[in-house]
C-alpha cells in the first residue's frame, strides 16, 4: 500500500474510533436519562428487560455479519465474481430477514409468554406493563438486523463512517424522546423513541448504498454452495454470541424475584462496568489483532507471545487500579452519574452494591477480549466458545447458590467469579502457544501492578473521607480523588520501575510528536 493509501486508512481509522467512543459516552448518556426519569423502580426493570431483547439479536447478528458475511463477499469481490456475490448476498438478506419477522409476529402474538419466560418473577402489573412496551419495541429487532446489513454491505467496500454513526443516531433520538414524547405518554414514549431510533439508524445508511456495486435480487438459491457456507459458519458464531447474552438473561430471570429495582441497579453498575472495557481494552484488542494474526501467519511464535503478552500488560496496567477506584469510590462515582430525578438514595445504595461485587470481575471482564482475540488469530475460534459455555454454566450455579443469601449482590458476585474463572481458563490453554507467558518478568510486573494499586486506594481512601467533611460539591470531591488517584498510582509505578508505563509513555509522546510535525508541515 502507497502512503497515501496508508494515509487515508490511518484517517479513517482515527474518525472511526472518535465516533465510537463518542457513541459508548451517548450509550452511557442514554442509561443516566433513563435512570433520571425511571431510577430503579419495577418501571424501570419492565422497560430495561424489554429493550434488550432486540439488543440481544443485535448483538448476535452484528458478530456473526463482521466474522462471516463480509469476509465471504470481501472473496467474492477479489475473484471478480460480482454477481455471485450479489446473489449471495441477496439470499442471506431474505432468509435472514423472513426468520426475524416470524420471530417478531410470535413475539408480538405471544409477548405474555415472552416476558414470562425472560422475567418469570415480575408481579402482575410490571409484567403486564412489560408485554404492551414489547408490542412497541418488538419491531425494532428488523431494523437492527437491516442496519447491520447495510453495514456489512459498506464494510465491504471500505464505507464504514454511516455505520459507525448508527448507534450515535440511535442513542441520540432516545435521549431525544426522553426530552420530548415520554414526557406526555410516560415510558411508552421511550419505548417509540426506541423503535424510531432503529428505524432512523438503518435509513441513514441507505443514501450510501449507490457508493457500492450492489444491486438487489429477489431470488433465494439456498443450494448455493457460498449460502451453505455462510450458514455452516455462522453456526458457532451463534452459538458463542448466544452465549455471551446468557449471562444478561440470569439477572432478568432470576432479578426479577427480587426487590423492585434490582435489575435496573444490575443494568446500571454493568453499564458503568462496560464503559472502560468498550473505550479501551476494545482499542487494544483491536489493534493488536492484525499483529497477532501476522505473526501466525509467519510461524512466528516468539512475536506472537510478545504481542500477546504485551496488550495483556497494558490492559492489566489500567484496570487493576479501576477496580481499587471503582471500589473505594463506588457511591460518590453513582451518585455524580445517576443520582437525580427518581434515582433516589435507595437506588443508590442497591447500584454502588452492585457495582462494588462487579468490579471483583473487571480484570476478568478486560483481559477476557484480548485473550479471545489470540485464539481467533490462531484459528481456534471453538476454543472461547467451549470456555464461554463452561463459565456461563459457572455462573448458572453460582448465582443459585447465591441469590437466596445475597440477592442482587449475589447475582453479581456470580458474574464476577464466571469472568474471573473465563480468562483463567483462556490463559491456561493459550499457555501451548505462549513461549514466556508465566515468566517471572510477568509475576514481577502483577506484583508492581498490585503494590501500587492499592497504595493508591489507601490513598483515595483517606482523602475522599477528608474532602466528605469539608466539600459540599461532589462532582468537585470525585474530581479531586481521580485526579489524587492517578497522581498515586503513576507515581508508585515509576517508582517501582513498572516497564509497561513506560511503553504507554512512549505511545503517548509518539503520538503528541507526530501531531506536532504535521502542524508544522501544514503550516509551512
Amino acid at each position: 500500500m502507497n502512503k497515501q493509501g496508508t494515509g487515508t486508512v490511518v484517517k479513517a481509522t482515527l474518525v472511526i474510533a472518535i465516533i465510537t467512543i463518542f457513541a459508548k459516552v451517548l450509550g452511557f448518556a442514554r442509561e443516566a436519562v433513563i435512570a433520571r426519569e425511571y431510577g430503579a423502580t419495577s418501571i424501570a426493570d419492565a422497560f430495561l428487560v424489554v429493550f434488550n431483547i432486540p439488543y440481544m439479536f443485535n448483538g448476535i447478528l452484528n458478530a456473526a455479519l463482521v466474522v462471516v458475511v463480509v469476509p465471504i463477499l470481501m472473496q467474492y469481490q477479489i475473484n471478480n465474481k460480482t454477481e455471485e456475490a450479489r446473489r449471495l448476498f441477496s439470499t442471506v438478506f431474505i432468509l435472514f430477514l423472513s426468520i426475524l419477522a416470524f420471530v417478531i409476529i410470535i413475539g408480538i402474538w405471544k409477548s405474555n409468554d415472552i416476558i414470562n419466560l425472560f422475567a418469570p418473577g415480575f408481579d402482575l402489573e410490571t409484567s403486564e406493563l412489560a408485554s404492551n412496551l414489547a408490542l412497541i419495541m418488538f419491531p425494532s429487532i428488523l431494523f437492527f438486523a437491516l442496519a447491520n446489513f447495510f453495514a456489512g454491505l459498506l464494510n465491504t467496500h471500505n464505507i464504514f463512517a454511516p455505520s459507525a454513526l448508527a448507534p450515535v443516531v440511535l442513542n441520540t433520538v432516545i435521549i431525544g424522546t426522553a426530552f420530548t414524547v415520554a414526557k406526555t405518554f410516560g415510558v411508552y414514549g421511550l419505548a417509540w423513541g426506541v423503535l424510531l431510533g432503529t428505524i432512523v439508524m438503518a435509513l441513514i445508511q441507505v443514501p450510501f448504498l449507490k457508493y457500492t456495486d450492489f444491486r438487489f435480487r429477489a431470488v433465494i438459491d439456498i443450494k448455493d454452495e457460498g449460502v451453505r457456507k455462510v450458514f455452516g459458519l455462522m453456526l458457532p458464531i451463534f452459538i458463542g454470541s448466544g452465549v455471551a447474552q446468557i449471562n444478561i438473561l440470569i439477572y432478568y430471570y432470576l432479578g426479577s424475584g427480587l426487590a423492585e429495582g434490582t435489575i435496573s441497579a444490575l443494568n446500571y453498575a454493568t453499564k458503568l462496568i462496560l464503559l472502560p472495557q468498550g473505550i479501551f481494552v476494545m482499542a487494544v484488542a483491536t489493534a493488536i489483532f492484525p499483529s497477532l494474526s501476522r505473526s501466525v501467519a509467519n510461524i512466528d511464535r516468539e512475536q506472537f507471545s510478545n504481542i500477546l503478552v504485551k496488550g495483556s500488560k497494558m490492559v492489566f496496567l489500567l484496570s487493576v487500579p479501576a477496580v481499587v477506584g471503582l471500589i473505594v469510590l463506588r457511591e460518590p462515582i453513582v451518585a455524580v452519574l445517576f443520582k437525580r430525578g427518581a434515582f433516589d438514595e435507595r437506588a443508590l445504595l442497591l447500584t454502588s452494591g452492585v457495582l462494588l461485587f462487579l468490579s471483583i470481575g473487571l480484570i476478568g471482564q478486560c483481559l477476557s477480549p484480548v485473550m479471545t482475540r489470540g485464539f481467533y488469530a490462531l484459528q481456534e475460534t471453538l476454543t472461547p466458545v467451549k470456555v464461554s459455555i463452561l463459565t456461563v454454566a459457572i455462573n448458572i450455579v453460582i448465582s443459585l447458590l447465591l441469590v437466596k443469601r445475597m440477592e442482587h449482590l449475589g447475582l453479581a458476585l456470580a458474574n464476577s467469579v464466571a469472568m474471573t474463572v473465563n480468562v483463567i481458563l483462556l490463559g491456561f490453554l493459550l499457555r501451548k502457544h505462549i513461549t514466556r507467558i508465566m515468566g517471572r518478568g510477568l509475576i514481577s510486573f502483577s506484583c508492581k501492578v498490585v503494590i501500587s494499586s492499592v497504595v493508591m486506594g489507601m490513598a483515595v481512601y483517606s482523602v475522599d473521607n477528608f474532602l466528605a467533611n469539608i466539600l459540599s460539591s461532589l462532582s468537585l470531591r470525585l474530581l479531586i480523588d481521580i485526579t489524587l488517584g492517578g497522581l498515586v498510582y503513576f507515581i508508585m509505578a515509576f517508582i517501582l520501575k513498572t516497564d509497561e508505563l513506560y511503553y504507554v509513555l512512549d505511545l503517548v509522546k509518539g503520538v503528541i510528536n507526530k501531531r506536532t510535525s504535521l502542524r508544522k508541515k501544514f503550516a509551512g
